[in-house]
């Protein structure tokens, strides 16, 4: 992610008829077998579509679904939070990622805050937004909170020891590698920049990538709101 290392790459590639969730720069995604191993979700390679009878999302699905974790972490108030408690019932869209990223971190969090926007105020109360820092050494809670707050001051951020966020994002199918620094001392996470979508039934069914539009993210949270 820095300027000696590739962009992050969606490129959902296909393998024996799935498609790989998507890896930051030098870390490769997890072939299928892999993810199937450590227990991740496999994003299923339909092509993309206007939504339809059968599947009214814009969101690429992902098999099998995932329930809302039941890992806890620590928001930015210093309190304990376990997503299948706090937010249950709520639609929740899941990111891991860190405030020093210059692209796919901050362009798909002021995204959902647009796309949030765009949606009635009865239907935005019913979104919880969770950030998950991968480099929490960096990011202190102060740190994380405001930099949530320059896109919404509704959105959870969340942090813990490196090893276990890594393994709480590995066990929902999101790659990541623990913070490391390049020849110009520039921090840098290698990391998936999928955003699992949970709706009020507590289950994920498909993912966002960071090609997904506002006004696709939009269409896909009004239809779970309902």
């Amino acid at each position: 992610m820095a300027a000696a290392t590739a962009r992050i790459r969606e490129g959902l590639a296909l393998a024996a008829g799935c498609a790989l969730l998507t890896a930051c720069a030098a870390t490769a995604a997890p072939t299928v077998r892999q993810q199937a191993a450590a227990g991740g979700p496999i994003a299923v390679a339909t092509a993309p579509a206007a939504p339809s009878g059968a599947w009214p999302y814009y969101g690429t699905r992902i098999e099998p679904t995932v329930a809302l974790p039941s890992f806890q972490l620590t928001d930015t108030g210093g309190k304990p939070y376990r997503p299948s408690t706090r937010a249950a019932g709520r639609i929740v869209t899941l990111f891991f990622g860190y405030t020093a990223c210059p692209d796919e971190c901050p362009t798909t969090m002021a995204d959902i805050a647009a796309a949030l926007r765009r949606l009635p105020a009865a239907g935005r109360a019913r979104v919880t937004t969770l950030f998950v820092t991968l480099d929490p050494a960096h990011d202190t809670p102060a740190v994380l909170r405001s930099w949530l707050d320059d896109f919404d001051t509704g959105f959870v951020g969340l942090s813990g020891p490196v090893a276990v966020v890594d393994r709480d994002a590995l066990s929902l199918g999101v790659p990541a590698q623990p913070p490391s620094k390049d020849a110009a001392g520039t921090r840098t996470v290698e990391h998936g920049t999928q955003t699992l979508v949970f709706g009020p039934d507590g289950t994920a069914r498909f993912v966002w990538s960071p090609t997904t539009t506002v006004a696709d993210i939009a269409h896909d949270l009004n239809v779970l709101a309902g």
